[in-house]
């Protein structure tokens, strides 16, 4: 019963995250990919005003960013840790009704937790550096065009 009930509230909490952490994603690349190209506006005409504003703007963004797919990793690397801790518990030494609900437990952390923003990318250090990649390419694309 107990873990019917944690597994709708784990489910209600994916959902709820999987949109908020994606549209966090991709406004965020757009908000780095504006300030980049205002700062660069900005010292072409020697505007001060605005290279500081916008240079406020995307340290703020892109740590924003930075703390969520390292919070994102930490979990995983947590869920992961106590997967490998529940595998080596002596289980076969508890009560039989502890024994069924800790392999109920233990099945049911067998794949790691990660968050996902959007569904789509999994939070996690290696998402920072594409959304950093993405963000200084579609920047380069945008002075370009100028």
């Amino acid at each position: 019963v107990v873990i019917v009930g944690d597994n709708r509230i784990l489910s209600t909490f994916n959902a709820l995250t999987r949109f908020s952490f994606g549209l966090a994603m991709l406004s965020g690349l757009l908000t780095i990919v504006i300030s980049l190209y205002n700062i660069l506006l900005g010292l072409r005409r020697n505007e001060i005003g605005n290279c500081i504003t916008f240079s406020i703007t995307l340290s703020a963004e892109t740590l924003a960013i930075f703390l969520n797919c390292v919070i994102g990793a930490a979990l995983t690397k947590e869920s992961e840790i106590l997967r490998d801790q529940l595998y080596f518990t002596e289980w076969y030494n508890f009560d039989l009704k502890n024994r069924k609900l800790f392999l109920n437990f233990q099945t049911a952390v067998t794949q790691p937790y990660v968050i996902k923003g959007g569904g789509i990318m999994d939070l996690k250090m290696d998402t920072f550096s594409s959304i950093m990649n993405s963000a200084y390419s579609f920047f380069n694309i945008m002075q370009t065009m100028e």
